[in-house]
């Protein structure tokens, strides 16, 4: 075992509840820069929240690596945290965009999941892929090779939209059909690329996220 050190007088400490990344900016879309496991305590240098990206601290760790630490995963360890500074987070990387589940749609005998995407990044994104894994069965989105390669979804028995691209800041819909499958209740892996051209070129990205299906 190690001794922890004190705080020094008037510094702010939280703690990690959990195995951690702690990154260049606050999104899973930036570098991870240091790992921190359960009871690692980190200094406190200012706040940032934001509704899609969530709560995050600006720390330093004891080995003098400055990052940002979602604060979901963290518990007060000395001094209050929400009194430090908010900070202006650094631009995102050029290709960057956050997922998360809009609904789960229905249509006869057909099913379906619907994601939204948006685009975080400074590139106009092209094209994407998506494969959502459930218990003991996968699902899978893939654009054509025919040049439409955009982001389509499907509400119920009504055609949704169809949009060619999206633009920084922009965000899209996504159905992926899961026939015969209701999804709700069940946790999800959703691994999902995309791209700055069609056909899946350019500069991509690629996430793997865990998302439960209300």
């Amino acid at each position: 075992p190690t001794a922890t050190r004190p705080p020094a007088s008037g510094q702010v400490q939280v703690q990690a509840t959990s195995n951690v990344w702690c990154r260049s900016g606050p999104a899973l879309y930036y570098d991870a820069l240091a790992s921190l496991q359960p009871g690692d305590r980190v200094e406190v240098l200012g706040q940032y929240h934001d509704e899609a990206r969530g709560a995050y601290w600006l720390v330093r760790t004891p080995q003098g690596i400055t990052c940002w630490l979602p604060s979901r995963y963290t518990t007060v360890a000395h001094g209050d945290p929400t009194q430090m500074p908010w900070v202006t987070p650094p631009p995102p990387p050029p290709v960057a965009f956050l997922v998360g589940i809009e609904r789960i749609s229905r249509c006869r005998d057909r099913r379906g999941l619907t994601l939204w995407i948006r685009n975080e990044g400074t590139r106009v994104l092209e094209s994407v892929d998506v494969k959502i894994e459930g218990p003991g069965q996968a699902y899978t989105y893939t654009i054509g090779l025919d040049q439409r390669n955009g982001f389509e979804w499907w509400l119920n028995c009504e055609a949704g939209a169809r949009v060619e691209r999206l633009l920084p800041g922009e965000t899209g819909l996504i159905t992926i059909a899961t026939p015969g499958r209701e999804l709700s209740g069940e946790p999800l892996t959703v691994t999902i690329k995309a791209c700055t051209e069609n056909n899946l070129q350019g500069q991509c990205l690629e996430r793997r996220l865990w998302l439960p299906v209300p």
